[in-house]
């Protein structure tokens, strides 16, 4: 490779470093918080009763009806994605959970402190934004990868050094993806 794309290589390695550098941080701590098993917790936690209701929804619509009819005001309206679960019926978002509780017959408001917010950015339950910046955080890993083996075996002098390092890499791959150990609760 002639010094004048290499150095073309490397300002784009160095200029997408830059830029992606604060989002892999977010991700690698919260990626590392939740592998630890530290989910965040919530904010503040809101009970109402509903022993006076007769008949449980059984579906989305119904409990969705159900729910927004008691929900505050200072809430806003529900939103997020929807989970039907043996308990009840959830709605989960980036800023709150909305939970109508069959068995003991309440509705729960859960709301988001900034730990969980950031975990959620990590699971995929913010924004758009969030996603189409992860995503492009993705490639960017992708081609600083890539661009490092164009750099290692454009230079003859570490190419052998190159081959044994993709040669472990792989290596290591195979024997963790074949190991025979099971996930443990730490």
């Amino acid at each position: 490779m002639k010094s004048k794309h290499r150095l073309v290589w490397m300002k784009w390695h160095a200029y997408l470093a830059c830029f992606f550098l604060p989002l892999a941080l977010l991700y690698t701590l919260t990626g590392t918080l939740y592998m630890l098993d530290i989910h965040g917790g919530n904010r503040d936690e809101i009970q109402i009763e509903l022993t006076h209701v007769q008949h449980w929804p059984e579906n989305e619509m119904a409990a969705y009806q159900l729910a927004s009819e008691r929900l505050p005001d200072i809430y806003g309206n529900i939103s997020g994605k929807y989970f039907r679960f043996d308990g009840g019926h959830s709605w989960y978002s980036f800023n709150r959970e909305v939970l109508l509780l069959t068995e003991k017959k309440t509705l729960e408001i859960h709301v988001h402190g900034l730990w969980k917010k950031l975990i959620m950015i990590h699971k995929g339950h913010a924004h758009i934004g969030f996603w189409l910046v992860g995503i492009a955080l993705g490639f960017s890993l992708l081609f600083s990868l890539l661009s490092g083996v164009v750099l290692a075996y454009s230079n003859p002098r570490y190419r052998p050094f190159a081959n044994r390092c993709m040669a472990l890499g792989s290596l290591l791959l195979l024997i963790l993806y074949l190991a025979p150990i099971h996930q443990s609760a730490l």
